[in-house]
């Protein structure tokens, strides 16, 4: 087998149209184990006006794109949405659950001041920064932190001292362990890592090149450990702030990775700008979203894929997201605020745009939600095989307990490994007869909550997908 890149393809999926007023944006998206997915958002018109109702609202969409009548129409929320069992959280006024029908759960006491962000722990409880007052503990102010039981109740055994300061955003490791932005005391910089308990892991400090005025809206943490952030981070380099950067497992820089880049909107660069998501592709590769209309010289518009190295690829040249202008701004937004696979190759992509381009297909009625079709092909050295593998694992996530479905060509003798986030073989089998349209029960429950890559070859072929198992 010959070594080679693999090549990608990009495509918008024109099956998935979901129908949202105008102006409009979308910034929660929770797939659901049935294809179906509840997004939130907000409008930027008059609130009152039907049939949205208000500011900020939630709807579940059915796998065609359609909005699905059965969820209730008077839901509201916005940001980030947490599954939690049957039920999810989602900010509205504060902290509040709901049953997967959109209805508030009246067994959960609602946190009523302003909130930064909210994870579900292993244990089912949930950690939560921002303005918050339980009414079982005084008041926590400033950007302060809890941790809540499944009750609501406040979990005093939590250790919340690496905490203190400004803790504004949790990120969930392939370990389970959190990585945290915010706003620390010294010596500890604006990211810092804990384990469930709030214990500070000593082993990761981030790089004091990033430290400074730094703002990390994402993060993506690579099956080899490493993490690639974006946002304002800092200006290591001198000069403005980079905007995409990718840390050892330590927390220092890579210096192998590509971060020194240059960028505008509307032709004129904004220091006060920050690039807003990133996602790893199936090949390695890495989408990241901003506003943004060019980055390096190149047409770039909201949305740019980068190399393993952090170089900018063709992917997407002079296409991406439309513009639209909101009442208040003169300022066109076209950007991904938020992504997420709904499985193996299909990417929601949601935020503020309308309309999207991937540069052959340009839908203009796709306003702030639309779906992507992303695949890598191998390159020259696999050209004699004309029929690739594809397989996915659901579902995902997954408590272990997962099924392989097969949706190509008849293989013989697939080999299946799984490996985990240090790229160590933990799992490995033969499966045999997969076949179009089979899938083959597999149980993985003995290994650790975290990220996987399931890597399939057969008759000379091979592919790679990502899983999450969540105990």
């Amino acid at each position: 087998m010959l070594e080679t890149s693999a090549q990608l393809s990009i495509k918008l999926d024109t099956t998935f149209h979901v129908e949202l007023p105008a102006e409009t944006w979308v910034n929660g998206i929770l797939p659901l184990a049935d294809g179906r997915i509840i997004i939130s958002g907000g409008t930027y018109t008059t609130p009152g006006l039907p049939p949205w109702g208000g500011i900020n609202w939630m709807r579940r969409i059915l796998p065609n794109g359609t909005i699905d009548p059965t969820f209730n129409p008077d839901a509201r929320g916005h940001g980030g949405l947490q599954p939690w069992g049957d039920r999810f959280y989602a900010n509205h006024g504060g902290l509040k659950r709901f049953t997967i029908d959109g209805y508030i759960d009246p067994t959960f006491p609602p946190l009523v001041e302003y909130l930064e962000d909210w994870i579900v722990l292993d244990d089912g409880g949930i950690l939560v920064a921002g303005d918050v007052t339980p009414d079982s503990v005084p008041p926590i102010t400033n950007f302060g932190v809890v941790k809540l039981d499944t009750a609501g109740a406040v979990d005093m055994e939590f250790n919340y001292a690496a905490l203190s300061g400004s803790p504004r955003q949790f990120f969930r490791s392939s370990t389970g362990q959190l990585y945290v932005f915010g706003f620390f005391a010294p010596p500890l910089g604006p990211l810092i890592k804990i384990d469930q308990n709030g214990n500070l892991d000593l082993s990761f400090a981030l790089d004091p090149l990033i430290g400074g005025v730094t703002v990390i809206s994402d993060l993506v943490e690579q099956p080899d450990g490493r993490l690639i952030i974006t946002g304002k981070l800092g200006s290591p380099l001198g000069g403005d702030p980079l905007n995409i950067v990718r840390l050892e497992a330590n927390g220092l820089i890579d210096p192998t990775f590509n971060s020194d880049h240059t960028w505008t909107h509307q032709g004129v660069y904004n220091p006060n700008f920050t690039w807003s998501s990133v996602e790893l592709l199936p090949d390695g590769h890495v989408m990241a979203s901003g506003l943004f209309q060019m980055i390096d010289g190149s047409p770039r518009n909201g949305v740019a894929i980068f190399d393993e190295h952090g170089d900018l690829t063709d992917d997407l040249a002079g296409a991406g997201c439309l513009p639209f202008l909101t009442p208040n701004s003169s300022i066109p937004y076209l950007t991904f605020s938020n992504t997420h696979f709904q499985s193996p190759v299909k990417l929601i992509a949601v935020g503020s745009f309308h309309g999207f381009s991937d540069g052959t297909i340009t839908e203009t009625s796709h306003w702030s939600i639309c779906r992507l079709i992303v695949e890598s092909y191998p390159g020259v050295g696999f050209q004699e095989h004309t029929e690739q593998v594809k397989f996915d694992l659901f579902p995902n996530p997954s408590n272990g307990l997962v099924e392989l479905r097969h949706h190509g060509a008849p293989l013989t003798n697939a080999r299946l490994q799984v490996l985990d986030a240090l790229g160590r073989v933990v799992y490995t089998s033969t499966v045999n007869g997969l076949s179009q349209g089979r899938s083959v029960a597999l149980d993985l429950g003995g290994l650790q909550s975290g990220t996987y890559i399931a890597h399939l070859t057969a008759d000379g072929v091979e592919e790679r997908v990502r899983f999450v198992i969540r105990h």
